[in-house]
């Protein structure tokens, strides 16, 4: 039997570079449509001792990443790492083709987080939110079956939220507005989960699944503050239990942990995304893989 193919976008960022480790060792063929690869992008980009918590290497490893980093960035400078002609916005048709035979779409590639250096709200709507219609579409029309979507917990302003409707928090829990102090990566996450949703109630072939993550792994820098979501495993096998309109597109919960007392055994517990000190490598790509056979 031939291994499912799953497509990557930023595949060799920092999640991505967990996922194409986690899902190969599930049996999957990865694919990784990204602007930075090749032989040095994975020697520079190994996450070497970052899921330590042990002292030295934690600091090794913070070492090691800086100077991983420069080291990059002296290689691009020189033209000995080349960026690929991988593109988001690129012709949809060379995305068609580039997806075409992938069981499932990961759209990871974005503009990573709301404070990115230089970036303008103008960019975060075309990267973000146009460069995902586009890759959505593609892996539409190239008759991929799953499309997995990188969202986030800042769609609720989760640094300083407006309001909390209830604990867990929802996926109906309130999400402000740029007038309520929201960020554009927030409003546009948020709309592109409205995007997806209203567009998988039209048509069939395709499940559209938005994780709303944040801080999704651990950093090299500091690996002991590595969170995320303890109960992946039970909201990816229960997500028939989460599904949103037609059931063709799925948005998941999320709970602090601090928030969620553990339940006494016995108890029944609703599927929910809680943040929780964990070895991000193992529970996000068996989660995804989980997600990938739902």
């Amino acid at each position: 039997m031939s291994k499912k193919i799953v497509t990557i976008t930023g595949g060799n960022g920092f999640i991505g570079r967990i996922l194409q480790s986690g899902l190969r060792k599930q049996g999957y063929q990865v694919v990784v449509f990204d602007r930075m690869k090749g032989f040095w992008v994975d020697l520079l980009r190994g996450r070497y001792l970052g899921t330590s918590t042990k002292r030295i290497p934690c600091a090794l490893s913070s070492m090691l990443r800086n100077v991983m980093r420069f080291e990059e960035s002296l290689l691009l400078k020189a033209g000995i790492i080349v960026p690929s002609k991988d593109d988001i916005l690129d012709l949809r048709s060379r995305l068609v083709d580039r997806f075409r035979g992938s069981y499932a779409v990961i759209h990871l590639a974005a503009l990573p987080h709301p404070n990115v250096p230089g970036a303008t709200d103008s960019d975060f709507r075309r990267i973000n939110y146009e460069g995902s219609v586009n890759v959505f579409e593609a892996a539409k029309e190239a008759g991929v079956s799953k499309f997995v979507f990188a969202s986030s917990c800042q769609v609720y302003g989760i640094n300083k939220p407006v309001r909390i409707d209830q604990f867990p928090i929802l996926e109906t829990n309130y999400c402000p507005t740029l007038a309520e102090g929201q960020s554009m990566y927030g409003l546009l996450k948020r709309e592109f989960e409205r995007y997806l949703e209203q567009e998988c109630n039209q048509v069939t072939g395709i499940q559209a699944v938005s994780l709303r993550l944040e801080f999704p792994g651990v950093r090299s820098r500091f690996p002991r503050r590595g969170i995320l979501l303890y109960k992946i495993f039970l909201i990816l096998e229960k997500a028939s239990s989460m599904i949103c309109g037609s059931g063709r597109n799925v948005v998941l919960k999320y709970t602090p942990s601090s928030c969620l007392p553990n339940p006494e055994p016995g108890t029944k517990t609703t599927p929910s995304f809680s943040a929780a000190r964990t070895n991000s490598r193992s529970f996000f790509h068996f989660g995804v893989s989980i997600l990938m056979n739902a």
